[in-house]
């Protein structure tokens, strides 16, 4: 549990302080490694850490940082969760190059595509724009931008994971 809680904070710490547009012509869409200490605490205790992690962090940054409220903590929460998770569950039972590989391609798709319903879903409400709006900006903005934020993040994520793999213990005590 320390160590997840650890993880969260690291993220938290990301989330509140390291934040900023990929592509300068869309700044209100951010990009944050927080996802980062949120999949490697996936990868290494598995999808449920990934999900209360995604919560906590979405939560955290959402009241204390956040200026988009309810409705952007759960897109918060929607980007991280269905990236993590997707991650942990495909790596858990073999930590191969090949998994990471697999693993990263479909979070990163999976996230795209839920970022691509929730902007449809959510924005409307949030930004006042009818639908038709959101739908236009789906292949200009928000399709790649999210895709950019899961290479960068999968990249990142392997090389660290892959830095401190060797310190990690297999059997998920709480002492790494």
């Amino acid at each position: 549990m320390v160590t997840i809680a650890m993880l969260t904070a690291a993220s938290y710490i990301l989330e509140a302080t390291i934040h900023f547009p990929i592509f300068p012509t869309v700044p209100y869409i951010q990009y944050s490694p927080s996802e980062i200490p949120i999949a490697i605490g996936g990868i290494v205790f598995g999808p449920f850490a990934a999900l209360l992690t995604s919560l906590a962090v979405s939560l955290l940054a959402g009241i204390t940082v956040g200026t988009t409220g309810i409705i952007g903590i759960l897109i918060n929460f929607l980007a991280k969760a269905s990236f993590a998770i997707l991650i942990a569950v495909i790596v858990k039972r073999k930590k191969t190059n090949v998994n990471f590989i697999i693993a990263f391609l479909i979070g990163t798709i999976v996230m795209v595509c839920t970022m691509v319903l929730a902007n449809i879903a959510l924005t409307p409400l949030y930004a006042e724009v009818p639908i038709s709006v959101v739908i236009g900006m789906l292949l200009p903005t928000i399709i790649p931008i999210n895709a950019v934020m899961g290479v960068i993040n999968s990249i990142i994520i392997f090389a660290i994971y892959k830095g401190i793999e060797r310190y990690i213990r297999t059997d998920n005590n709480d002492t790494n």
